[in-house]
């Protein structure tokens, strides 16, 4: 799902809604709404066969099957995929986590000390500076 987030941000929420179902059915070994992004498609007879047992299957794992279904639904609603279409990639976001951790580690209290603050400058100088 976080794949569908990254390359679906900013498309209309009937396209989200449609790669959501198909992520879902996907894991159930249901490729029939799958798209281009599905290998699964592209296989041959004796691949698929030799996979049957790599993907879960709804009727093996009827229960399991029920309660993702069931959890799921509140997520595939217009309103919440309008909340997780963010015009921004949060990747880049993330990864200044690391580099803030090592400049100023959470084991230290620094507070609104300017220690914190010249950290955190050099910590984002360096990123930009890459």
């Amino acid at each position: 799902m976080g794949y569908m987030v990254k390359y679906k941000r900013c498309k209309e929420v009937s396209e989200m809604m449609g790669t959501v179902k198909a992520t879902s059915e996907h894991l159930f070994d249901n490729n029939e709404i799958c798209s281009a992004w599905c290998k699964q498609k592209q296989q041959n007879e004796d691949e698929i066969k030799i996979l049957a047992y790599y993907y879960q299957s709804k009727e093996r794992d009827a229960k399991l099957y029920a309660q993702l279904y069931e959890d799921s639904q509140d997520f595939l609603t217009e309103k919440r995929l309008l909340e997780i279409n963010l015009p921004f990639d949060i990747q880049t976001v993330e990864g200044m986590i690391s580099p803030v951790a090592k400049h100023a580690s959470k084991h230290n209290i620094y507070g609104t000390t300017s220690s914190l603050r010249n950290r955190m400058n050099i910590t984002v100088g360096v990123q930009l500076w890459e």
